[in-house]
């Protein structure tokens, strides 16, 4: 069943088997939600710009593959969380899937913009913000990637979808 789950999703995400990356530093998602990359993430005026106070980073700490910000890094007009995930199938992603609705869930809720990102944008922020979508929201796993992917080219990684998969079944129980 995991199998037909998993072919059904990636289909949404690349129907033509082919994965595009996003064009741009940053997209809003949801109303008041945006994904991002690195560079938009440090751009500290861009995001006071924006009007954003909340920052959820998915990569958090340093060397390759990861971005090193902290609550130290932004301003004190800004909330923070960081998760020190790796964009890896074998990385075990659903153990955030709860906190991190929760953090997104208190900014929105609030009236706050918040940023959720990673090195790319791209797989780890991305599943983070589906995830999101199916708690809070109350949309399916497919509705979620759609919704998203309708507005940023996202493409979390197959170790993310299956875990995506598996936490959709456990809120449907």
């Amino acid at each position: 069943m995991l199998k037909a789950e998993l072919k059904a999703v990636e289909e949404i995400i690349a129907p033509t088997g082919v994965i595009f990356l996003p064009n741009t530093a940053y997209d809003e998602v949801l109303e008041g939600v945006y994904i991002g990359e690195k560079g938009f993430a440090m751009n500290k005026d861009k995001l006071k710009q924006l009007g954003i106070t909340y920052v959820l980073n998915a990569a958090e700490g340093t060397g390759f593959g990861k971005v090193d910000t902290g609550k130290d890094f932004y301003d004190d007009d800004v909330t923070y969380m960081g998760i020190r995930a790796t964009d890896v199938m074998g990385y075990d992603m659903e153990p955030h899937f709860r906190l991190a609705s929760e953090f997104i869930k208190t900014a929105v809720s609030g009236g706050h913009k918040i940023l959720v990102h990673c090195v790319e944008g791209v797989s780890r922020s991305a599943s983070l913000v589906i995830a999101y979508c199916m708690l809070d929201l109350k949309m399916t796993l497919k509705e979620a990637v759609a919704r998203i992917r309708a507005k940023r080219n996202v493409s979390p990684n197959t170790g993310f979808l299956k875990q995506l998969i598996q936490f959709e079944q456990t809120l449907q129980k």
